[in-house]
């Protein structure tokens, strides 16, 4: 169980950092890693805001996740421009740091 929900927060990550990439940074190409770290950029600043105003809840937060997975849906091909997941869809669900690895 723990292992999916790693999975699926990393790659909320990176489909926030899909979306940054795509509205700052449009004619430029990241590869997974730079994603990821421009996501946790995102979701910190997303969160604090929430935090500030009073507004988190489970909800929210789910919402985020949400979100930040239909990002990386929707830049998938962005993503496999640079190889990643290295051994296609069915690598990737099993093993999602395998790109990192090669």
């Amino acid at each position: 169980m723990g292992e999916e929900i790693v999975f699926f927060l990393s790659a909320a990550k990176a489909g926030w950092g899909a979306a940054v990439g795509r509205v700052l940074f449009p004619k430029a190409r990241a590869d997974l890693g730079l994603c990821s770290a421009w996501g946790m950029a995102a979701v910190i600043a997303i969160g604090g805001a929430l935090n500030l105003a009073g507004w988190i809840s489970a909800r929210s937060v789910l919402c985020i996740v949400a979100m930040g997975l239909a990002w990386l849906a929707a830049g998938w091909r962005r993503l496999a421009a640079f190889g990643w997941p290295a051994g296609g869809v069915r690598d990737a669900v099993q093993n999602p740091f395998a790109c990192c690895l090669r």
